[in-house]
């Protein structure tokens, strides 16, 4: 009896195992049965006889990678539950974006302070925006997400992307959140900062100076210079 629960429990775990790598590499569900197939196929060639019959039992049938995928998503959804009830504060970071449907995405990150101070980053959730992409639709997905993990309470800090609907203070993600009562600091994604910094200050003389450098050192047919150039780096213990 006990071998065969034993049994039960390592081809379940095999199953989630299988199921869990074909998530991460974007496959099908049906190459589960593929999986297997090659994994009795081997065994059988290394005359392991056991090992093959033991890969019998592991079901990998599309509808189970199905079901196997869906309770890792609610095992993690249970864990970040716990950990955003119990934490210190939280800060959130939002991107939108399209998927290969076109279809437009709210992407929220969080990053986590719980008890004991130890830092945690978590994909709370991806978001479709099927009804649009404007402030008032941006902040109703936020704030959906957002209540089932206690609300903002702990929120100290949301970085947004550069997009209007998000930063405008009135009609848009800004400020909808402080005209519902949510205060904490709101920011530009720093990438965003950047890229709107070497707008602002306007170095395409700099930047025109780099890439003349560049191409008289690297681009074409130039492989002597470039050699020459790393040689007289080595020299000056550059």
């Amino acid at each position: 009896m006990y071998t065969f629960v034993s049994r039960q429990k390592t081809s379940l775990e095999a199953s989630y195992e299988v199921a869990l790598i074909l998530t991460k590499e974007r496959k099908s569900f049906r190459e589960g049965e593929l999986v297997k197939k090659c994994a009795i196929k081997m065994a059988e060639v290394f005359g392991e006889k056991k090992v093959a019959e033991k890969f019998k039992t592991v079901s990998l049938s599309h509808q189970t990678m199905a079901r196997r995928v869906t309770n890792l998503s609610r095992h993690v959804s249970c864990k970040l539950e716990i950990l955003m009830g119990k934490c210190r504060y939280f800060s959130i970071a939002l991107d939108e974006s399209t998927d290969v449907s076109d279809i437009s995405q709210l992407l929220i990150f969080a990053r986590i302070v719980d008890e004991d101070f130890l830092v945690h980053e978590e994909l709370l959730e991806i978001h479709p925006l099927s009804g649009g992409t404007k402030g008032s639709d941006i902040y109703a997905a936020l704030d959906s997400v957002v209540s089932e993990y206690g609300g903002f309470k702990k929120c100290s800090c949301i970085a947004t992307d550069r997009a209007k609907a998000m930063v405008g203070n009135k009609t848009d993600l800004v400020g909808l959140l402080k005209q519902n009562g949510v205060d904490c600091i709101t920011l530009h994604c720093i990438i965003h900062q950047e890229a709107l910094c070497g707008k602002v200050l306007k170095m395409m003389d700099v930047m025109q100076s780099v890439v003349k450098m560049v191409n008289l050192i690297r681009g074409g047919n130039k492989a002597q210079r470039h050699r020459r150039f790393m040689s007289f780096l080595d020299e000056v213990d550059a």
